[in-house]
C-alpha cells in the first residue's frame, strides 16, 4: 500500500542520556516451565523462544490517562499482544498488517546491566520476527519522541542485539491520514471476513484502478462482499493509495487528505497567506480573518458575510489571488470577539470611533464605498490634517469634547491594535480571579493546600489556622492579617478552582481519576468498533431457588456506534469470568425469538434489511430484532472478571481486542454506564421488588413484593431490550447523511452495515468449551482429579501418564455451573470426560455449592471414601433446598419461590401467603447449614431434566447453535 511507507523513523544514533557501555549484560525472560530465568546474553540468546515465552515484565497502570495497558489481537499470531501505550497500539496495529512480519509478542525479554553503581533495566516494548528470519526489539515512545533516558538504554541494547544479528529500532510516527486509514481496517482483519469469497475472483473484481463502490457491486451484495474487500485491502490483496501522497482517486478524499496536512503545516504558511491578508475568490474580495486547522475565516468587504470554507478550496480556486498582503504590527481584520464582553455603551462608543477614524482615512463610513465622501472629507480634495481638524470640530460641536491630538491617538490605537484599542484602557483592564485579596495571603492559601494534597479531609477553620502560621513564618507576627471566616471560604475555593487543587480528599481521588485534558469524546463509525461491557446489581429483588430475595447482577454490552445492547446477563451476585467469556459469544449469536413474543419483535418486522441478512447468515432467520454485531476491541474495567485468563483466552479465541480502562475511571467508558442508569429508569421501576436507587428509596417491604425468579426476569429484560431499548430514539444517533435526523439503535445499525457489511460468526460446540475456564491436570489411573472430584471415562485409556508436555499434565477446561462434566483436551479432540459420583446426585448443582459441602462436611476417611461421602451430603443438601425445607427463613421464600414462578404475570406489591415450615433440620445437617448469599448456585427452574441439559445454565448454549448450522 502506498501509504505504508508515508511515516517518519525516530533515529536511535543521536546522544543522549547517563547510561555506559557495560562490558556485561544479563537478559530476563520466562523458561518453558514458567520460572523466571536470567542469564547472560550471550548464552542465553540461543536459548530464547520470543514467540512462545509471556511477558517478563507488566505495563504501568497509571490513574489520570484514559485507557490503561491493554492486549491487541494481532491477526498474524492470532493471539493477544499486549499494549502499554495508544503509540504502542498505533506501532503494533502498523507491525500487524505489514506482510514482512511472521510475529511479534510484548516484552518477551529484559536486558539487565551494571552502570554507575547501579543495576539498569530495560524491557523494549515489542519484539519482532521477520519474514525472513531476522528479530527486531521495538521501543514505542509517545507522540514527543525519546525522551534521553530511553534513548541511553536504547544504545545499550542496540549494540548488544547486534551481536546477534537483531535490531534495534524506536516505532515510526505513523501519518494521521494512514492510522485513521488503519484503524478502520483494523476492524477486518480477522480471516473469518474473507470467508465466501475467493481471492482470485476479488483480484478479478478490482484488476483495473476502480471505484470502491463500482468494485463492490461487481462482486454482489455489498453487505456480503465489502468485509471482503476490506480485509483484502489489510492483507495486501488489495492496494490503494491512502496516504496523504496520492494524486488521483475521490476528489473527496484528496481534498481531506490534504486537509489533514493543511491542519498540521499551513496554520502560518510562509510566502502564502496571512491572517489579515486581501485576497480575490469568488469573484469577491475577501479579508482573511482566521485560520483553524484546515479551515478557514473569510470577511468580505463588501457586507458583513462571514464564510468558513476549507483552506484548499480557497487555494485551489481559479480566480484566488492576494491582493493586498498585511504588515507586522496591522491587523485588517475586524476584531469584535473581545467587545461582547464589555458593556452596551461602551461597545457602542468603540464602534462609533471606528466609524469615524474611517471616515478620516477613506472618506467612506464603513464598508460602504458607493456612497460619495461627505464635505470635508474627500481624500481628493482635502489632506488627512484638514480631515483630523473636520473631523474634531465635528464631535466637538456634537457635544464631546475632542482635539485633533485625539483623533491622531485614536487613529494610532486603531492602526496597533484595531478596534479594541478604540476602548478605554481603564475599562480593559484585567480583573483579579481573587478581587482585591492580598497577594501574600493568596500565596500561603496556594501553599497550605498543596501542602495537604493526599492528607485526611479537614474543616476549613484548620485550613486558616494554617495559612496564619505561613504568614507569620514568613512575614512576621501580626504583619499580614488573615481576612474575616466568611472572605477566607470564599477565597479558599476561588484559589482551589483556580490552581486546580481539591479542597478533600475524595476530590483529589475524583481529580486524579479524571484524564489529561484536552478532553475529546469516544467515536466509533462501525458496528463492533467499540464495544463497552461491565457490570452492576440491577436495582430489583428477585426469588432465588433457595428462596431468599436478592439483587441479581447485570453484565452488559452496549456498542458505541449504535448504542445498541449486544447482549444482557443476569446473574446471581458474584459474575465469574466465564459469565463474561460467554457473554462476548453471545454478542456474535442472534436473539432468538420467543413462543409467547408478539410478531411484531421479529427482525423480520423491523427496519432491519431482513431479506439480505438471510442470504448472507441462515441464522437470522426467526431472530428478534436486535443486532448481531461482531466486536473488534471491547472495553472493560479492572474487575478480576474482565481481566482473568478465562475472559483473555476467550477474547483471544474469538480475534477481539481488550482495552482496559484505568481504575474509578467510569467516564473511559460512559456508553455502559449510561445505559445502566436508562434501565434502572426505563425498566427496572416498573418491576415488581423494585428497591430504588439507594437505601434511601428504599421501600419497608421490598422482599415481600419480590415475585420474580432470576429466569423469568431475564426473559422479562430480553423482552425489554427488543422492543423498549432497540426501537427508542437516541439523541446521539444520527443519520450519517441526514445528521438532523434521529434513529433508532435498529435504524443506526441498519444504515451502518450498508457501508460496513455484515460477518457472520457460527460458533460450534468446541468454540463453547473454548471459552470454558481451564487448568493444568495429570491423567493418572484414576483418571482426572482437581476440586476434590474425579473425572474418568474410556476416553481416558491409552492417555494414562502419557502426556508429552514438559509438566506431564493435559488442558482441561471445565464449567463452574456444571461441574459434574469437564472436557479434555486428547490428541484427536475435545472429550468430555463425567465425574464418577454423577449418579449419586439427583440435581443440577454449581461449584458454589460444592466448595460449601466442602467446608461443613468433616473428612473421617480416605480421599476415594471421602469424596463419595461428599456426594451423598450434596444430594441431601439439592433435594430440601428444592423442596423448601432448609432453615427457617429460606422455607418460606422456597415455596413461594415455587408457588409463584407459574405466575409471571403477578401484580406489583401483591402479599404472598407465607407456608409454615414442614419439619425442623438438624443442627449438624448441611442443609441447615446453607450460607445465607449463595452468590453463585441460582439455576434455571426448568431442572428436573436431565443433568447434561443446559437448565443449569442459562446464558448461551453453544451445542445447540452447532446443531443449526
Amino acid at each position: 500500500m502506498g501509504g505504508r511507507a508515508a511515516c517518519v523513523r525516530w533515529a536511535t544514533g543521536f546522544g543522549g542520556g547517563d547510561e555506559m557501555h557495560p562490558r556485561h549484560v544479563d537478559v530476563r525472560f520466562v523458561g518453558p516451565d514458567g520460572v523466571m530465568v536470567q542469564k547472560p546474553w550471550r548464552t542465553a540468546v540461543g536459548e530464547l523462544r520470543l514467540m512462545e515465552g509471556p511477558m517478563v515484565r507488566g505495563f504501568p497502570l497509571r490513574r489520570g490517562r484514559r485507557l490503561a495497558p491493554g492486549w491487541w489481537w494481532s491477526a498474524t499470531t492470532s493471539r493477544l499482544v499486549g499494549c502499554g501505550s495508544a503509540a504502542m497500539r498505533n506501532a503494533v496495529m502498523m507491525l500487524d498488517q505489514d506482510p514482512q512480519v511472521a510475529g511479534m509478542v510484548s516484552r518477551p525479554v529484559e536486558f539487565v546491566w551494571e552502570a554507575r553503581g547501579r543495576i539498569v533495566t530495560h524491557a523494549p516494548d515489542l519484539a519482532v520476527v521477520e519474514a525472513g528470519g531476522g528479530i527486531r526489539l521495538v521501543d514505542c515512545p509517545g507522540s514527543g519522541g525519546p525522551s534521553a533516558r530511553l534513548v541511553g538504554r536504547a544504545r545499550v541494547v542496540e549494540a548488544w542485539a547486534r551481536e546477534a544479528g537483531w535490531e534495534h529500532q524506536f516505532a515510526d510516527t505513523v501519518n494521521p491520514v494512514v492510522l485513521a486509514n488503519g484503524r478502520w481496517l483494523s476492524v477486518y482483519r480477522h480471516p473469518r471476513c474473507s470467508v465466501g469469497i475467493p481471492a482470485a475472483r476479488l483480484r478479478g473484481a478490482f484488476a483495473q484502478p476502480t471505484a470502491l463502490g463500482e468494485g463492490v457491486l461487481r462482486l454482489g451484495d455489498p453487505i456480503a462482499t465489502l468485509p471482503a474487500v476490506y480485509h483484502g485491502l489489510w492483507n495486501g490483496l488489495l492496494s490503494m493509495a491512502w496516504g496523504p501522497s496520492f494524486e488521483r482517486g475521490d476528489p473527496r478524499e484528496r481534498c481531506a487528505s490534504r486537509a489533514t496536512e493543511a491542519g498540521r503545516a499551513v496554520k502560518r504558511p510562509a510566502g502564502v497567506v496571512e491572517v489579515g491578508d486581501r485576497i480575490r475568490f469568488d469573484g469577491g474580495i475577501h479579508v482573511l480573518a482566521g485560520l483553524d486547522g484546515p479551515r478557514c475565516r473569510l470577511v468580505a468587504e463588501e457586507g458583513t458575510g462571514v464564510q468558513v470554507l476549507l483552506l484548499t478550496q480557497v487555494l485551489g480556486a481559479q480566480d484566488f489571488a492576494v491582493l493586498d498582503a498585511s504588515r507586522p504590527g496591522r491587523s485588517r481584520v475586524p476584531v469584535h470577539g473581545p467587545l461582547d464582553g464589555l458593556d452596551a455603551p461602551v461597545r457602542e462608543k468603540a464602534l462609533a470611533w471606528e466609524r469615524h477614524i474611517l471616515e478620516v482615512e477613506t472618506g467612506h463610513i464603513g464598508s460602504r464605498r458607493d456612497w460619495p465622501p461627505r464635505p470635508g472629507y474627500d481624500p481628493a480634495v482635502y489632506g488627512l490634517a484638514e480631515r483630523e481638524a473636520a473631523k474634531a470640530a465635528e464631535l466637538t460641536a456634537a457635544g464631546e469634547q475632542v482635539s485633533v491630538a485625539t483623533v491622531r491617538r485614536m487613529r494610532a490605537r486603531y492602526r496597533e491594535q484595531g478596534v479594541w484599542g478604540l476602548v478605554d484602557g481603564r475599562l480593559k483592564r484585567e480583573r483579579s480571579a481573587f478581587g482585591r485579596a492580598d497577594p501574600r495571603v493568596v500565596t500561603a492559601i496556594k501553599q497550605a493546600l498543596e501542602e495537604q494534597q493526599g492528607r485526611s479531609t479537614g474543616t476549613l477553620s484548620r485550613l486558616r489556622r494554617q495559612v496564619g502560621w505561613l504568614l507569620e513564618d514568613a512575614h512576621g507576627t501580626g504583619v499580614v492579617a488573615v481576612p474575616p471566616v466568611a472572605t477566607f471560604n470564599r477565597l479558599v475555593r476561588s484559589v482551589a478552582e483556580q490552581e486546580g487543587l481539591a479542597l478533600t480528599a475524595a476530590g483529589e481521588r475524583r481529580r486524579a481519576s479524571r484524564p489529561v485534558p484536552v478532553f475529546t469524546p469516544t467515536v466509533a463509525t462501525l458496528p463492533g468498533e467499540l464495544v463497552m461491557m461491565d457490570s452492576t446489581l440491577l436495582d430489583v429483588m428477585v426469588v432465588c431457588e433457595d428462596g431468599q430475595a436478592r439483587r441479581p447482577e447485570l453484565t452488559m454490552a452496549v456498542d458505541v456506534a449504535t448504542r445498541s445492547v449486544t447482549a444482557a446477563v443476569l446473574r446471581p451476585k458474584g459474575t465469574k469470568a466465564v459469565d463474561a467469556a460467554v457473554l462476548l459469544a453471545q454478542t456474535l449469536v442472534p436473539q432468538p425469538m420467543r413462543p409467547d413474543w408478539p410478531a411484531y419483535l421479529s427482525m423480520a418486522a423491523s427496519v432491519i434489511p431482513y431479506t439480505r441478512l438471510v442470504s448472507i447468515d441462515a441464522r437470522v432467520e426467526g431472530a428478534a430484532a436486535k443486532p448481531v454485531i461482531r466486536p473488534s476491541t471491547v472495553v472493560i474495567d479492572q474487575g478480576k472478571v474482565f481481566v482473568s485468563r478465562c475472559f483473555l483466552a476467550a477474547a483471544e479465541h474469538l480475534g477481539i481486542t481488550v482495552q482496559p480502562c484505568p481504575p474509578a475511571s467510569g467516564h473511559a467508558k460512559g456508553h455502559v454506564e449510561r445505559g445502566f442508569g436508562a434501565i434502572g429508569t426505563l425498566f427496572a421501576q416498573y418491576v415488581a421488588g423494585y428497591t430504588g436507587t439507594h437505601l434511601a428509596a428504599r421501600g419497608s417491604s421490598v422482599e415481600d413484593e419480590a415475585c420474580w425468579t432470576l429466569p423469568q426476569l431475564q426473559d422479562l429484560l430480553d423482552e425489554w431490550i427488543v422492543c423498549g431499548w432497540q426501537e427508542r430514539r437516541h439523541e446521539r444517533l444520527r443519520h450519517p447523511l441526514m445528521p438532523r435526523l434521529t434513529l433508532t439503535p435498529n435504524e443506526m445499525w441498519a444504515a451502518l452495515t450498508g457501508i460496513a457489511g455484515h460477518v457472520p460468526v457460527p460458533l460450534n460446540g468446541a468454540d463453547w468449551i473454548e471459552l470454558l475456564p481451564s487448568r493444568r491436570c495429570a491423567i493418572s489411573d484414576e483418571g482426572i482429579r482437581f476440586e476434590h472430584r474425579t473425572y474418568d471415562g474410556p476416553a481416558l485409556n491409552g492417555h494414562r501418564h502419557a502426556s508429552t508436555a514438559t509438566d506431564g499434565k493435559w488442558e482441561v477446561h471445565h464449567n463452574p455451573y456444571e461441574p459434574w462434566r469437564c472436557w479434555v483436551r486428547l490428541p484427536l479432540g475435545w472429550a468430555a470426560i463425567e465425574w464418577i459420583h454423577r449418579g449419586l446426585v439427583s440435581q443440577p448443582f454449581t461449584d458454589t455449592t460444592w466448595r460449601h459441602i466442602r467446608s461443613v462436611v468433616t473428612r473421617r476417611t480416605d480421599r476415594a471414601g471421602h469424596e463419595e461421602h461428599l456426594a451423598r451430603r450434596l444430594d441431601e443438601l439439592l433435594r430440601r433446598a428444592h423442596t423448601g425445607h432448609t432453615d427457617a427463613k429460606s422455607s418460606s421464600r422456597a415455596s413461594t419461590a415455587a408457588d409463584s414462578a407459574g405466575v409471571p404475570g403477578r401484580r406489583v406489591g401483591a402479599k404472598r401467603t407465607r407456608r409454615r415450615k414442614a419439619d425442623t433440620d438438624m443442627p449438624d445437617s448441611p442443609a441447615g447449614q446453607l450460607p445465607p448469599v449463595d452468590e453463585d448456585t441460582c439455576t434455571t427452574s426448568n431442572t428436573a431434566g436431565s443433568p447434561s441439559s443446559a437448565g443449569a445454565w442459562n446464558i448461551f448454549d453453544a451445542h445447540q447453535e452447532a446443531q443449526q448450522w
